[in-house]
């Protein structure tokens, strides 16, 4: 069956049956679509689907009319819901109006914020800089001024308290505050604060003064007291009382050393005048006549008018042995205790003079570097020092053993010496210049050589203030040591031995002291020393080979220039025997003393010395009937008495072979000629 032209068109194409309302419901959907005048090509095509389309369509027609007349009436159901509604737009728009007019205005008000704000910005950009500005100045201008005001509280403990242990923090700030002020640029605006800060550092100074001077007072009540404590202990205390009177008030600090100067030196005079007085008692109980090597052979009623036993000998011989050997211990420092000056009141208590020097310098040289130290730490210029550790020579040897036990300054002897004028004490004012450390030029002027760095300079000067101080303290002390020590050499001199314990005791001290730096100020006293022990040491010597010498032929006695002739002395066998073992105990006993040294003159001496004991076995061989036995029973006794105290020193061994060797070849001659 053909499809017709108007079910193409309708889209009912596909349909194989499609009936009348269906062409209806297709025309109603595609109306839109349709040409009126299409209807009437379609007029064949209607009438094979046997309607009439005009029907069709008129029916749809009314079907929109009626649906149309339904939508009105709705319309007109809601009319006056549409006239208020519209009514109510009408009025919106009159007040979108109004909001137009507002925000109109509105928009010109922030134009003029936004241009009120960009005037803001430029000045809040230009208080920022400022305020940069006063930033990076507070930074420098801060600190300065938090440097240089007072507080009241210091002030008011300056002007309304006594100087203490709560002035030590107080007088540090004041310091600093003085310092920071005296630095500072010299402005108008600074004339009040500098007369406050003047005021109170006159008050504090003055307080100070009084305070230090009053520290020293039982120094001067009682020479018990042990200084070196009272100053460890109280002075060293409040040494940044006395850096502050150097720094800001150079005339009190000078008064200040004076008074203590002065005191101590009163102290350490008396003190010492005392214990030498002590020693000088045992000293003069316990002399001896000297006795050479050869004792008092050839001396009418010596040991040629006796005759000793065996035994007298043997104990003799132990005795010299015995004291050589206990006298060594006098070299060192570390050791025996020194001599306490209470024993110069027991008659029974003798020393001999090497115990004496040791003594008397030991005791020097322990309260000499505690001064020494305590003079570097307190009145040296104020830097940062250290305070250096005490550390006393030996730990038997202390400030109570000059033994002075009296109170109240009760000594029966003349009064101590002065300190002397001003002039003779270090000022402060000589390194100091307005409070301040002293110029680079000054310092150079000191110093003595311009190419010297500041910091060298600065240590000598202050090296120079340190000694000036401790020789005016010191002096009278070392002049008493000094003097008894004179006595102890002078005019009896004590036997080589004793001399040389006293020369290696004053080396070791002088490795200590000096060349250790704990007391460099003494140097002197002890050179001093050195110079006077050593030749008479050589003269000692020379006594000893010269006595000899006279009992062993080599004196020649006076007649012409060809007429002299020996001077011999009829010497006994035991004489001969004890020179020859007092020889070997003297041997051991300085090369005991000369392990570590290598002293060209003492051992020059000795081969001298031995020389002349070999020449007087000689010439007792001659009395012998048999010369050889007679030698090499000698030499063998010598090597026996050598052996004895022999030690691993090279020149103790040598000489041990040496006596060996003569004594071997007596014998290998002996028996050649049997």
């Amino acid at each position: 069956m053909a499809i017709p032209p108007i079910a193409v068109t309708l889209g009912l194409a596909g349909s194989s049956d499609f009936s009348v309302s269906q062409c209806v419901d297709a025309v109603l959907k595609n109306q839109e679509k349709i040409d009126a005048e299409e209807f009437l090509t379609w007029s064949g095509d209607v009438g094979a689907l046997q309607k009439d389309l005009r029907l069709v369509y008129g029916d749809a027609l009314e079907a929109q009319r009626k649906e149309d007349e339904e939508e009105d009436g709705i319309f007109l159901e809601k009319a006056t819901q549409y006239q208020e509604l519209h009514e109510q737009v009408v009025s919106s728009q009159q007040m979108l109006d109004v909001l137009e007019d507002f925000l109109s205005s509105f928009q010109n008000d922030l134009s003029n914020v936004s241009s009120h704000i960009s005037e803001l910005q430029k000045r809040s950009q230009h208080i920022e800089n400022q305020l940069g500005s006063r930033r990076a100045v507070e930074e420098q201008l801060g600190p300065f001024l938090a440097g240089i005001v007072i507080s009241p509280a210091l002030i008011t403990t300056i002007l309304e308290t006594q100087p203490g242990d709560d002035w030590i923090p107080v007088i540090e700030e004041l310091d600093s505050k003085l310092t920071a002020i005296r630095s500072g640029a010299r402005i108008s605006i600074r004339k009040e604060l500098d007369e406050a800060a003047e005021k109170v550092r006159l008050k504090a100074s003055d307080s100070l003064r009084t305070f230090l001077i009053s520290l020293l007072a039982p120094l001067r009540v009682s020479t018990s007291v042990n200084v070196q404590i009272h100053q460890a202990s109280i002075l060293l205390k409040y040494r940044s009382f006395f850096a502050f009177l150097q720094r800001h008030s150079a005339r009190i600090a000078h008064e200040v050393q004076k008074a203590y100067i002065g005191t101590v030196r009163w102290y350490f005079e008396t003190s010492f005048r005392r214990y030498v007085r002590g020693l000088e008692k045992v000293r003069v109980r316990s002399m001896e006549k000297r006795e050479l090597i050869t004792g008092s052979i050839g001396e009418s009623g010596g040991l040629l008018a006796r005759k000793p036993t065996m035994v007298t000998q043997a104990q003799e011989n132990d005795k010299l042995i015995e004291g050589y050997l206990s006298r060594r211990v006098f070299s060192k420092v570390d050791g025996v205790p020194v001599t306490p000056a209470y024993q110069g009141d027991d008659v029974n208590f003798k020393q001999p003079s090497e115990s004496l020097f040791r003594s008397v310098s030991l005791v020097l040289a322990d309260n000499a570097t505690s001064e020494y130290e305590f003079v570097t730490s307190f009145f040296s210029n104020p830097s940062d020092l250290d305070i250096p550790q005490r550390r006393l020579i030996s730990s038997s040897r202390s400030n109570s053993s000059l033994g002075v036990q009296t109170e109240n300054g009760d000594d029966d002897d003349d009064a101590a010496s002065s300190v002397g004028d001003d002039q003779s004490v270090v000022s402060s004012s000589d390194w100091t210049r307005n409070g301040s450390v002293i110029s680079g030029s000054d310092m150079a002027g000191a110093g003595g050589l311009g190419r010297e760095s500041r910091k060298e300079r600065k240590e000598k000067l202050r090296k120079s203030i340190v000694e000036n101080v401790w020789k005016q303290i010191m002096d009278p002390a070392m002049e008493y040591a000094r003097n008894f020590c004179a006595a102890l050499i002078e005019p009896n001199a004590p036997s080589p031995v004793s001399i040389l314990c006293m020369i290696r005791l004053n080396d070791e001290i002088y490795e200590e002291l000096i060349d250790g730096g704990r007391c460099p100020a003494m140097e002197n006293y002890l050179v001093s020393l050195r110079l006077r022990l050593w030749p008479l040491f050589q003269k000692e010597m020379n006594a000893e080979i010269d006595a000899v010498r006279k009992i062993n032929g080599s004196v020649q006695t006076s007649g012409g220039l060809f007429g002299g002739r020996s001077s011999t002395v009829n010497v006994k066998e035991s004489q001969v025997q004890q020179v020859c073992r007092k020889y070997a105990a003297m041997f051991n006993a300085i090369i005991g003393l000369s392990e570590e040294k290598e002293d060209d003159m003492v051992f020059s001496s000795l081969l001298r010395l031995r020389i002349e004991i070999e020449k007087l076995l000689t010439l007792q061989s001659t009395k012998q009937t048999d010369a050889s036995a007679y030698l090499a029973s000698s030499y063998e006794g010598m090597v026996g008495a050598l052996s004895a105290g022999a030690t691993s020193h090279p020149k103790s061994q040598n000489e041990v072979s040496h006596w060996r060797e003569r004594g071997q070849r007596e014998t290998l001659r002996r028996n050649a000629a049997i």
